[in-house]
């Protein structure tokens, strides 16, 4: 049977103390290094953390679907990738930005369109309603 080989001692920290190789090691040196914190402070850095790995997991990353982008010019890659920097964010993002703001504008456009044409059924039926109205007045004025 073969041996099992003792894990390798972590190289040290700076303080020349060596690093903590398991999880529970980390929490331990993290908490004695760090002062007690009040039981809101402790529901705030959860929340926190909670916070920030949903926003991991509801991000698109390396399992997305891929497609290749062709541009039709360097100049326009160059455009984007400056954009990207000034945005702070990756080439990608910023195009899937860009994408999400034009989906955006096309859902408003065809919002407008759905709200114009109620705008019309809703004059029309106005005006029968008016027509129905009047014809109501002069039966009821007949009698």
């Amino acid at each position: 049977m073969a041996k099992k080989k003792a894990p390798k001692a972590s190289p040290p920290a700076g303080d020349g103390e060596p690093r903590p190789s398991g999880l529970r090691e980390r929490l331990a040196r993290a908490n004695k290094n760090s002062p007690a914190e009040s039981p809101e402070e402790l529901r705030a850095r959860i929340d926190t953390t909670f916070e920030r790995m949903r926003a991991e997991a509801n991000s698109p990353g390396r399992e997305s679907k891929q497609s290749l982008v062709r541009y039709p010019t360097e100049e326009m890659r160059t455009r984007l990738a400056r954009l990207a920097k000034a945005n702070g964010r990756s080439i990608n993002a910023e195009i899937i930005e860009r994408l999400q703001k034009s989906m955006i504008g096309d859902t408003i456009a065809s919002l407008e369109e759905s709200v114009a044409e109620l705008f019309d059924r809703i004059e029309k039926l106005e005006r029968k309603f008016s027509n129905l109205d009047d014809q109501v007045k002069v039966r009821y004025d007949d009698d």
